[in-house]
Formats: C-alpha cells, structure tokens, sequence
C-alpha cells in the first residue's frame, strides 16, 4: 500500500518500477519516464511515529538482533518468532517494516537479510543503553582481573545469568581503550549480586554499574570469552554507540 522513501530510493537505483496506493509513481520504459511523488498523501504523522518505534519495541528489538547475529541465514516467519521467542504476528509485523525499509528480502515465504551494516546504525541511532535499570556500586575488587574471577565463582555457584557490556565487554572481544567502569546486564534480584560481589551502593563515583534489562533479548547469543560472559557482539554495538564516554570509538 505504501512504499516508504527508501523504498522509493532502492527501487529507483535497481531499475525497478512501482505504484503505490498513495499515489507514488516510478515507471520507465523505453524513452517513457513516468514519475510522481504523493507529497502530503503518505499515511499519518501519528501511524508513521508508531511504526518507527515499533521495530525498536522490547520484544520487537529481538527480532533486529536475531536478524543480525545470523546475517546469513534464511528465515521463516516461525522459524524466526521461535528463535526470537515472539510471536508471529510480531515477526511479521516487523519484517514488513524492515522490509519497506529494504533492510531485509521476502521472497516466497523466505526473510533474509540483505543489508546488515544499515540495518545495525539504523537501530544504533534510535537506542540508548540508559533504557536499561541501572544500580551503581563501588566494587572492593582491585582489578577487571579481580571481579571477572569472583564473577566467574559466583555465577557458577549460584547458577544466576549475567553478560558483561560496554568496556569491560569490549575490552574482552577486541581491547582498544582503557576503563575503570565495569557494566553488566543481571538476570535475577539485585539484591543477590550486590551481596555475592560484595558491592556497596553509591549514588556517585561507581564503578560497577549493575543493569536489569529493559528486555532477556541482551542475552541473546552471548559470547563466553576468558571465563566469563559477554553480550553478542550487536547487543555490544548498540551499547557502545550511545556510551557517552570513548563509546563510539570502540564500536
């Protein structure tokens, strides 16, 4: 019913033609061009702000992840509500936006992803890693060595998840700068962590910042790397982007 400008644009460098219900126009054959823009008739200001957030919803962010931690495999839409662990109805409620996007093909009942690295900045760009809870504590640990070693003991002890991110996740995937700030994504009450790692609450000048997930989805395909856990390595991406502090560059 709509192609989105996008849209419009992909079609237009591929050669391929198009109408849509709002009255877009692109047709070109032999020496004919037949070119209109519906300016003003596309669908509504409030419709076009929903379906900009919805891709980016909790539940609906899984499917973004899955698609990108898998760029190479096809899908069907159970296929991928099972690996997301959403339903249908919103597997294939996002992939049509990420479709008219031209993030992603459909073709006979086949989802693959084609254009990953825009679809990975466009989802950076509309996320913030502060969606999460965040609890800040000073840690009595005298090193990254020190904590990832009590994590290790306290996590198989106590059977509880965890994945670190930003820096101290980075820092194990690829080193590149310096930290003091350790974060990571807890599964289970505060409370428990704050008593097995010995930590004590601060309001200011924290260096281990507990994170209760605005969605488990930050789980999703975490990586064990020198004994502990970390975030896959998009869940990292999209952290480190919207980290003020020497983020960007790391991602």
């Amino acid at each position: 019913p709509y192609i989105s400008e996008q849209g419009q644009k992909v079609c237009k460098e591929a050669g391929i033609g198009y109408i849509d219900l709002t009255g877009n126009v692109f047709l070109r054959f032999n020496s004919v061009l037949i070119e209109k823009v519906a300016r003003g008739k596309t669908i509504s200001k409030a419709r076009k702000r929903a379906a900009s957030k919805a891709p980016f919803s909790p539940k609906s962010s899984r499917i973004l992840r899955v698609l990108l931690e898998n760029p190479e495999r096809t899908w069907t839409f159970l296929t991928l509500s099972q690996e997301a662990q959403v339903n249908i109805r919103t597997a294939f409620v996002v992939t049509e936006l990420l479709k008219e996007k031209a993030f992603i093909g459909k073709k006979r009942g086949a989802i693959s992803l084609i254009k990953p690295k825009e679809l990975l900045d466009y989802w950076a760009e509309n996320y913030n890693y502060q969606n999460n809870r965040m609890l800040t504590y000073f840690s009595f640990s005298r090193t990254f060595e020190e904590f990832k070693k009590n994590l290790f003991k306290i996590s198989k002890k106590k059977s509880i998840d965890y994945a670190l991110t930003l820096h101290s996740g980075a820092t194990l995937v690829a080193p590149f700068v310096r930290f003091k700030d350790v974060h990571l994504y807890i599964k289970g009450k505060p409370e428990v962590w704050e008593k097995e790692l010995n930590l004590k609450p601060v309001e200011f000048g924290g260096t281990v910042h507990l994170l209760v997930p605005y969605d488990e989805g930050v789980f999703y395909n975490r990586q064990e790397v020198d004994k502990v856990f970390v975030v896959c390595n998009t869940q990292l991406y999209i952290d480190l982007v919207s980290y003020p502090t020497r983020g960007r560059e790391q991602a």
